[in-house]
């Protein structure tokens, strides 16, 4: 039976990989403890998700990895729900709820859309 923090991940995966362009994996690895859960990179950034139930409690570990992310200037949060990785996304890189941006000007737009510097 799969862990209501699992549930969260299969969840999180189908909706960050449906934003075009985003490279997006799950960590797995028990080599990694105190990884977060999810990482990935969107318009050259790379965030990070320590996915959590809802009484789930974050380790010392996870507690500094999250702060060492956040310091060196990744975005790194701990969410309880698919609606709260979809603001932060938001609150990020101006992603609505179908993972479409948001430009200046109204209109959405994709990654590809941009020029190269």
């Amino acid at each position: 039976m799969a862990t209501p923090e699992g549930k969260l991940r299969d969840k999180a995966m189908k909706y960050l990989r449906s934003i075009p362009d985003n490279y997006v994996r799950k960590i797995s690895d028990s080599c990694n403890v105190g990884y977060p859960d999810i990482d990935g990179c969107y318009l050259g950034l790379a965030y990070y998700f320590e996915l959590k139930s809802e009484n789930g409690r974050l380790s010392k570990r996870q507690k500094y990895e999250i702060g060492k992310i956040q310091k060196a200037g990744g975005r790194a949060a701990v969410v309880s729900s698919l609606e709260q990785i979809k603001l932060w996304m938001f609150v990020w890189f101006g992603l609505k709820a179908s993972g479409r941006r948001l430009t200046v000007s109204g209109t959405e737009t994709r990654a590809a859309d941009r020029p190269v510097l």
